[in-house]
């Protein structure tokens, strides 16, 4: 039992979530965060996957998998621990493209996502919350980042691949730091891409228009966005060929692409941070400070063309979290 001079533990739901947190202060609270990373005022375990050896009795073909990660920001005095309790397993969809899937398993066909935040002074517990429409838009958030810095000012077209609900969020994100004057939106299920157009364009106020081929999402384009959960590649990598110095290209899945030759691999901390195509230039670790990487600390002169991995999002995952409380405490 908590002493009379405890406080009391918030309980935010999804819905309290998305009646206080927009993509704007997301934006800010990541871009925050990360310079607080890099300044060593902020620690983290990277996310952790566990899957359970046997298949489902209920759900054929699926495991149980558990998922934690943690991290804690100096300036707010609050760890945060995010965990998941999923089912999961793959999908194929229409021409045969391979996708990660989560069955919502729990009763009244739900997920189940935690954040459990905790005061660093005085140890005890300070908020549980649902995460799912927060880490939806925390993911979008850190493509923001990544395009903040690393696309043309002047980029107008955007490539999408997805029109699920993390396509929705990274779109948002783009809206907020480029003037995009079309959006080619590109999934497997026809149906499903553009009911995204009908049901985005007002809400971005940008035309957005639904296409047949990956082809005709990415040629052209200033700003190609992968946010899918497929595991096999969703576009050729030569189709970006003759674009390498104008392009801006952000992943939010597995592997996005093939066929593009010069890839290389680099790997600070333990963790492979980018995979990017470049031009007659080598990055070597030394180059991109192996130790408090901050996104703010990449040489961007260097690269062509740049492809963040999920690991950024990764990083940190108590920031948005510690911010969200704040706002809630009227911090």
């Amino acid at each position: 039992m908590p002493s009379a001079s405890s406080p009391m533990v918030t309980i935010l739901s999804n819905a309290d979530v998305e009646s206080v947190l927009d993509m704007r202060s997301c934006l800010e609270a990541m871009e925050d965060a990360y310079r607080q990373l890099g300044s060593n005022r902020a620690i983290n375990r990277p996310r952790s996957h566990t899957y359970f050896p046997a298949e489902s009795k209920t759900w054929p073909g699926f495991n149980y998998r558990f998922k934690s990660q943690e991290g804690g920001i100096e300036k707010f005095a609050v760890w945060a621990l995010r965990i998941t309790s999923d089912m999961a397993g793959f999908a194929t969809l229409a021409g045969g493209v391979r996708r990660r899937k989560l069955i919502p398993a729990a009763a009244g066909d739900r997920y189940v996502g935690l954040i459990f935040l905790f005061d660093m002074e005085t140890t005890e517990p300070l908020a549980i919350i649902q995460d799912s429409f927060i880490q939806k838009m925390r993911v979008g958030a850190t493509s923001g980042i990544g395009l903040k810095y690393l696309a043309r000012e002047d980029s107008q077209i955007l490539g999408l691949f997805g029109s699920g609900w993390q396509a929705e969020a990274h779109l948002e994100a783009i809206c907020q730091l480029r003037k995009l004057t079309e959006v080619r939106v590109y999934s497997p299920t026809a149906e499903h891409r553009k009911r995204f157009a009908e049901v985005m364009t007002p809400k971005v106020d940008v035309e957005i228009r639904a296409v047949d081929r990956p082809a005709e999402a990415v040629r052209g384009a200033d700003i190609v966005m992968a946010a899918t959960a497929a595991v096999d590649p969703v576009f050729d990598g030569k189709l970006i060929d003759g674009d390498l110095e104008n392009l801006f290209v952000r992943k939010a899945g597995q592997d996005i692409f093939q066929g593009v030759e010069e890839m290389i691999e680099i790997k600070i901390d333990q963790r492979n941070l980018f995979r990017g195509k470049l031009r007659r230039t080598r990055i070597t670790p030394e180059n991109v400070a192996p130790e408090g990487f901050s996104l703010f600390q990449a040489p961007r002169r260097l690269f062509k063309l740049l492809i963040l991995q999920e690991t950024p999002h990764q990083l940190l995952p108590g920031v948005f979290f510690l911010f969200l409380f704040i706002q809630f405490r009227g911090g």
